[in-house]
């Protein structure tokens, strides 16, 4: 019923159905999915590099979840895919756009353990467990330009090299200290070689790390500001594929999770 002077919405759905009651009714029509907030947020963080790829694809596909987008400066490529051994229940909802990750992530970290998720028209996402209801409003695919739908690039790299996050902690925190958005990576015999700054010029900081496995290539490679970013999305042992002068690739592979990212190098111009 309306009155003079009320705004009144319709619908074709059920007459009076509150919005817990469309998605309640949504829930039994589409399909949903169960997963740990803390899972889901892992892999926006990667495919995101820590929320600063604002806006990504979540592709859920039949064996899992896939995403793979490019910074807005074309300077990195992150491709994520999350088995669906990773979900307590796991539905094939296609693919989804969210505009900010930044916020969503956010989001996320506000839940307990598992949360279940309902998508509504292909432009709502509602998250939700026991205690708490999110309903966060999805892009269209034109707001998420950056989906990368091409075959991954293939890099000429001389050099594999395994190491562990925190053998990495040192150099992300001599770039905040000299505030130098810089990271100059090369092969020295076994080790491998992390500057900061540039000798002579400025402040300069070296760190040596000795790799838990390696190959006998040669490489070097200058990479920017992506190298503290990239910090941010890793959990455990990185594998690094470097060469000299192309784009440097980091792997990891955790709790069903991988995760690829390709950084373009800095090259100094003639």
């Amino acid at each position: 019923m309306s009155y003079p002077g009320s705004i009144t919405y319709f619908s074709l759905r059920t007459y009076g159905e509150s919005v817990d009651e469309v998605f309640y009714l949504e829930k039994k029509r589409v399909k949903t999915m169960k997963i740990a907030a803390s899972t889901l947020e892992r892999f926006v963080k990667k495919v995101s590099l820590g929320g600063t790829i604002l806006s990504i694809n979540l592709d859920f596909k039949e064996d899992g979840l896939y995403s793979c987008v490019k910074s807005s400066d074309d300077v990195v490529l992150t491709n994520v895919f999350l088995s669906e051994k990773a979900f307590v229940n796991y539905k094939a909802l296609g693919e989804i756009f969210i505009k900010d990750t930044n916020t969503f992530i956010k989001y996320l970290k506000t839940f307990g353990s598992i949360v279940e998720l309902v998508v509504s028209d292909k432009y709502m996402l509602k998250i939700f467990d026991s205690a708490r209801e999110a309903y966060v409003m999805l892009g269209a695919e034109i707001v998420c330009e950056n989906v990368w739908r091409k075959k991954l690039p293939t890099v000429p790299t001389t050099e594999r090299v395994l190491l562990s996050k925190d053998q990495l902690a040192r150099t992300v925190a001599d770039v905040s200290l000299l505030k130098i958005n810089q990271v100059y990576i090369k092969k020295s015999e076994a080790k491998l070689l992390f500057e900061v700054g540039q000798l002579d010029e400025s402040d300069f900081f070296v760190n040596s790390v000795e790799a838990k496995e390696q190959t006998n290539g040669v490489a070097s490679v200058k990479v920017g500001a992506s190298f503290a970013t990239l910090f941010t999305a890793l959990d455990g042992d990185v594998e690094f594929k470097l060469g000299v002068d192309v784009p440097l690739i980091v792997t990891e592979e955790k709790d069903h999770m991988k995760f690829i990212c390709y950084i373009a190098p800095m090259v100094e111009s003639k």
